[in-house]
């Protein structure tokens, strides 16, 4: 399934923003694996994408024998607001909302 998610925060004067569309499959076996498809227009997060997917992935799997296949697809960069905290806080966030989405525990699969 791949799950889009769109990250902004106001600091003052200025802003943190990020996006991104992520494909996340569960897998049998454990361990946490992370691709990376996306063109970054300058900077590459990519490296926030990935501890943020493990962050959550590593909460999400005390319990449980799966793991989890993250691939980066895209990402929505705004030069000026874009940052390794607001990507590392999308991914987080839409892992979390792709289990909301399924609505199943992590541990039935």
């Amino acid at each position: 399934m791949i799950i889009s998610f769109s990250y902004k925060r106001h600091l003052g004067p200025r802003n943190e923003s990020a996006g991104l569309s992520i494909d996340i499959t569960i897998t049998k076996g454990g361990g946490f694996e992370f691709v990376d498809h996306a063109k970054w227009p300058q900077v590459s997060y990519a490296k926030a994408v990935k501890e943020g997917a493990n962050a959550e992935f590593s909460e999400m799997s005390n319990e449980s024998k799966n793991g989890l296949r993250v691939v980066l697809v895209n990402v929505d960069y705004d030069y000026v607001e874009s940052c390794y905290r607001a990507f590392y806080l999308a991914t987080r966030a839409a892992i979390k909302g792709y289990f909301s989405i399924i609505q199943t525990p992590w541990t039935e699969f």
